[in-house]
C-alpha cells in the first residue's frame, strides 16, 4: 500500500521535463489533499515567472513554495541540489540559470550528433528544441527517441543509447554544487541535496556539508526504508533539514504527487525563521 503525504516538495513540470503544466499540477495536488508543494524543475524558474501559480494555489488551498533543482556534479557524479524559498526574479540567479541552460542546449547538440553518427537520421536538434520547456533535457530526448520509432519505453532508451556510461551519453557541463548553494544561500534559501541514493557515493555527502547544505532529502521515489533510515541519521549527525518530495515528472503512476514527501510538522521545521 502506498503512502501519502500532505507535503510534497519534488515536483517538475513542462516548464523543464514534466508532463503537466503549473497550473495542472497545483490543481492535481489539491485533488489529492495535498497542503504544500514546491515546483523544482530542473535549472529553471519559469513557472513562476509571472505570479499566477501563486494565486491560484491560493484559489485550491495549496501553500506553494518556491524553487528549484540545480543540476550538477562533483567529478564524474551526478548531483542535484533543491533550493526552497528562493527569490525566483534575483538578477543573479537569471544568470545562473542562463549558464545551466546553455550548457543543456550544447549537450543536446553533442548527443543528437552522437545519434547521428550511430545512424539515427531522424533524431531532430530542431524537433526536441521546439518540444522542451526552457530547460531541455534527456527526457525530452527520450520522448522523441520513442516517438521517432527507435524505442518503445523510457528505460529502453537510457538503457539502450543516453543512460550514464551509453553510446550517446554527454556529460553536462555546469556549475558546482558548492556555487549552487552558495547562490540559493544569497537568495535567503535553504539547499537541499536532492535523492542522495543517486548519487552513488555517500562520501561525496561530506563535501556537501562543507560546502554548507542546509538538508537533505530522505524521503524519495529512489529510496527504500533502508535509504530513508541511513539518511536520517546523516542528517541527524550533521545537524541537517531532512525533507522529502516525490520527483514527480506525471509519466509513472508510481511518482504521484504525494506518495513520497513529508509530514506538515517536519515541513515547519524547515521554514527559515523570517518566514515562520
Amino acid at each position: 500500500m502506498s503512502r501519502k503525504y500532505p507535503v510534497d516538495l519534488h515536483i517538475h513540470t513542462t516548464a523543464s521535463d514534466g508532463k503537466y503544466t503549473p497550473e495542472e499540477v497545483i490543481r492535481n495536488s489539491a485533488s489529492r489533499g495535498i497542503k504544500v508543494i514546491s515546483i523544482t524543475d530542473h535549472d529553471t524558474v519559469d513557472a513562476y515567472e509571472d505570479g499566477k501559480v501563486y494565486s491560484l494555489a491560493d484559489e485550491v488551498g495549496i501553500k506553494l513554495v518556491s524553487g528549484i533543482e540545480f543540476s550538477c556534479f562533483f567529478g564524474s557524479r551526478s548531483v542535484h541540489i533543491l533550493g526552497y524559498f528562493i527569490d525566483t526574479a534575483s538578477e543573479e540567479l537569471k544568470k545562473a540559470i542562463d549558464i545551466q541552460k546553455n550548457e543543456r542546449v550544447l549537450r543536446m547538440e553533442k548527443m543528437v550528433r552522437k545519434l547521428h553518427e550511430m545512424g539515427l537520421e531522424k533524431v531532430s536538434f530542431e524537433e526536441i528544441m521546439k518540444t522542451a520547456g526552457s530547460s531541455v533535457g534527456r527526457p525530452h530526448l527520450a520522448r522523441h527517441l520513442i516517438e521517432k520509432g527507435y524505442c518503445k519505453e523510457f528505460t529502453e532508451v537510457f538503457e539502450k543509447y543516453i543512460g550514464e556510461g551509453k553510446p550517446a551519453y554527454v556529460k553536462r557541463g555546469s556549475l558546482s554544487p558548492c556555487d549552487m548553494i552558495g547562490l540559493i544561500h544569497s537568495l535567503g534559501g535553504i539547499s537541499v541535496v536532492a535523492h542522495p541514493k543517486l548519487i552513488g557515493d555517500d562520501s561525496l555527502l561530506t563535501n556537501l556539508v562543507s560546502c554548507g547544505i542546509d538538508g537533505i532529502e530522505v524521503i524519495c521515489p529512489s529510496h527504500q526504508k533502508s535509504d530513508e533510515y541511513r539518511y536520517s541519521r546523516f542528517a541527524e549527525e550533521h545537524s541537517l533539514l531532512r525533507t522529502g518530495g516525490s520527483d514527480f515528472h506525471g509519466g509513472n503512476n508510481s511518482e504521484c504527487i504525494g506518495t513520497s514527501g513529508m509530514s506538515y510538522k517536519d515541513f515547519l521545521k524547515i521554514i527559515p525563521d523570517d518566514l515562520a
